[in-house]
């Protein structure tokens, strides 16, 4: 049996093969049955251990994770069409309910902006959107996370302190420039999907509270909310102070676009 190093090494390759290849010509179906021929075995041999066996695949999903962070996000395409091969026709479980892909991204999210970068963090936010419109997985409540960063007046602090604030409790144009791109990539990847959830009536989970604009006891999607962050971005494509005025004003747009495609 390889070591974890070699495991590693050989997914690297295969990785690596798989998005060299033109999105024309990538096989999806070729690089899941040779990534299941580095795992599989392994796999059945913790059948016993059912724990171990969920964690198996994390260099995989880590190296996916890397690599969303790293790579021009013309690659996402392609690595959304593997992870939907490995849901969709994984020989076990452990493929099929992507165990532990949430926890693990959830845990690379949590880095912040700070951590990742601007354009790190964006590659992430655009990631979450692209799974979740596909129905891979369920990231819906990142979807107002970073809304409610950009456009609702929060920090990167989930106990909601006030910091990095100017005039009217608007975060600076420091901070702004930091979030904005990863609330509009949600815009575009997942904003039809965000316009139908503003129209459903249901009790919607606390960690989806507002920004202080917004308000913090009110939470999830809704229409009015959805209004809110339109205009927001409204208003920030028009302030020359802000070098992500042209990707709020391109947000706007889509989510203007959106509501007059599904009125």
């Amino acid at each position: 049996m390889p070591s974890e190093a070699e495991e590693a090494t050989h997914v690297q390759r295969i990785l690596d093969k798989h998005l060299e290849a033109p999105l024309s010509s990538s096989s999806p179906k070729t690089t899941r049955e040779e990534l299941a021929e580095v795992f599989d075995q392994s796999l059945r041999d913790l059948e016993d251990n059912p724990e171990e066996q969920e964690w198996k695949c994390t260099p995989l999903y880590q190296d996916i994770f890397r690599r969303v962070k790293q790579n021009d996000p013309s690659f996402q395409p392609k690595l959304i069409t593997l992870v939907k091969e490995l849901k969709e026709n994984g020989s076990n479980e452990t493929w099929k309910a992507l165990k532990p892909f949430g926890m693990l991204f959830r845990e690379t999210w949590n880095g912040s902006v700070e951590g990742h970068g601007v354009e790190g963090w964006t590659r992430l936010n655009a990631f979450a959107a692209r799974l979740t419109n596909e129905e891979l997985l369920n990231f819906d409540a990142y979807g107002i996370w970073a809304m409610r960063y950009a456009l609702e007046d929060a920090t990167l602090d989930d106990l909601g302190k006030v910091t990095g604030k100017v005039n009217e409790g608007e975060l600076n144009p420091e901070i702004l420039d930091r979030v904005i791109p990863a609330a509009a990539a949600w815009v575009t990847y997942a904003g039809t999907r965000m316009w139908k959830l503003s129209f459903e009536e249901k009790e919607w989970p606390r960690m989806m509270w507002g920004g202080p604009r917004w308000g913090r006891d009110k939470l999830g999607y809704s229409h009015e909310r959805w209004k809110l962050w339109k205009d927001r971005f409204r208003g920030f494509s028009e302030r020359s102070d802000l070098e992500s005025h042209e990707v709020a004003r391109k947000a706007y747009q889509e989510m203007s676009s959106i509501e007059k495609q599904e009125s």
